[in-house]
């Protein structure tokens, strides 16, 4: 009878997965909207989802906020609860493991790596021989995952480091490139990293000395004051220097920013 009560127990449901929740700002209503599913594509121009309902999605990357991430890898969640604990040094190698596995999807992958690169960032918050490490983890992320929606965010953080390890000329050179890729119109860049990126690169150069040198001019836009000069280098600002700087300023709320080299 035991058995025969066995046989007619129901079968008890497969847990299910933890989906993916991707957020994002709608540009027609300008409202923040969110997709549940699984990334399957996480790159710099699309994100592709796939719902619950087996239809696929696809999002610009420039609308997506922040992703927050489902199941998919025990080791990345490991990591998530090292990370919560301020437990750095136990976070990155699960980061790295998750990012290492080949039956984690890419997307995924990507993250992991990421993320230990950031881990290793706040380890070297106290121990200042991490910075290298850091810059290193941001290489294996550039090289494995070149056109993840993550690479400017993995550049910054590679040139940060490198200049916290007292190479400030590195740090000038990447974000001075960063700039310039995103300053050249590469789709999934955007404007305010590209902005910044030129303004740390201008303080890395003052940090990096030598006769080369990034010179930052700002200009208002104010047009009640068309002839403010710039608030850094005093020049006033002309028609013929506001010409010298037409096409070259990344726009700021109100303020035009423009980078020369010295």
């Amino acid at each position: 009878l035991g058995a025969v009560a066995l046989l007619a127990a129901p079968a008890l449901a497969a847990p299910q997965a933890k989906p993916d929740q991707i957020f994002r700002l709608n540009p027609r209503t300008n409202k923040a909207t969110t997709v549940t599913g699984t990334v399957t594509a996480d790159g710099l121009s699309k994100i592709e989802v796939t719902r619950r309902d087996g239809r696929e999605v696809s999002i610009n990357a420039a609308e997506v906020i922040e992703i927050a991430w489902g199941s998919g890898s025990s080791d990345f969640s490991d990591g998530g609860t090292y990370a919560s604990r301020g437990a750095w040094e136990e976070a990155v190698k699960s980061y790295q493991q998750a990012a290492g596995d080949a039956e984690v999807r890419e997307p995924l992958r990507a993250e992991s790596r990421l993320r230990a690169a950031t881990s290793l960032m706040a380890l070297a918050a106290t121990d200042s021989s991490r910075f290298g490490d850091v810059a290193s983890e941001c290489d294996r992320f550039l090289a494995d995952f070149p056109s993840s929606r993550q690479v400017p965010r993995a550049r910054g953080l590679k040139a940060r480091a490198q200049w916290l390890n007292g190479d400030a000329a590195a740090a000038r050179d990447g974000y001075r490139a960063l700039y310039e890729t995103g300053s050249g119109g590469t789709e999934g860049y955007p404007p305010l990293a590209t902005a910044d990126a030129a303004l740390q690169a201008a303080y890395a150069a003052i940090g990096a000395g030598g006769t080369t040198a990034w010179k930052l001019c700002s200009m208002s836009t104010d047009t009640s004051n068309p002839s403010s000069p710039c608030r850094f280098c005093s020049r006033p600002a002309t028609p013929a220097m506001r010409s010298e700087h037409a096409g070259l300023t990344p726009r700021r709320v109100g303020v035009d920013l423009c980078f020369r080299v010295k």
